[in-house]
């Protein structure tokens, strides 16, 4: 197999696939839900990580870094993952989009995948019929400064 030239970055959307897909409900946050106990990340090792793995098995040098499209749903405010939502700004709705975040890059690096970097929100100001979230700046400043950097 030839080495594609340009190759050099891949962007990994984070979100709607790393959490199971299961109907949560106000009891699953009862019982510990944002402690991210059903956390997995199943759907990616079918669905993307064997074509991460085999990108860099074509360029070793390759970069990673990802981007949420939205938080899950039961955190946004709309309670849907499409059409747009913010993060529900309650200390703990942000320590467990944090931990989610964490676990995720967690769980790539246990598979053998770096994430060398990652944004906190993809198109902050667009809401879409396919998965979103607004954040404005003054969120993303107050969740990066005071729960992510803190996981």
């Amino acid at each position: 197999m030839s080495k594609i030239k340009g190759f050099k970055t891949s962007i990994e959307k984070i979100g709607f696939h790393s959490v199971k897909e299961i109907e949560f409900t106000d009891r699953d946050k009862e019982i510990g839900f944002y402690e991210m106990k059903n956390f997995s990340i199943d759907r990616d090792r079918n669905l993307l990580i064997p074509y991460i793995k085999e990108s860099l098995k074509i360029n070793p040098k390759l970069k990673i870094w990802s981007c949420p499209w939205s938080p899950p749903y039961w955190m946004k405010t709309s309670d849907e993952m499409c059409g747009g939502g913010e993060l529900i700004d309650t200390p703990e709705n942000l320590r467990a989009y944090a931990k989610y975040l964490v676990k995720y890059i967690q769980a790539y690096k246990s598979e053998g995948i770096d994430i060398c970097g990652f944004c906190v929100q993809n198109e902050t100001d667009v809401v879409n019929v396919y998965p979103t979230s607004t954040m404005t700046a003054e969120m993303m400043q107050k969740f990066i400064r005071a729960y992510l950097i803190q996981s």
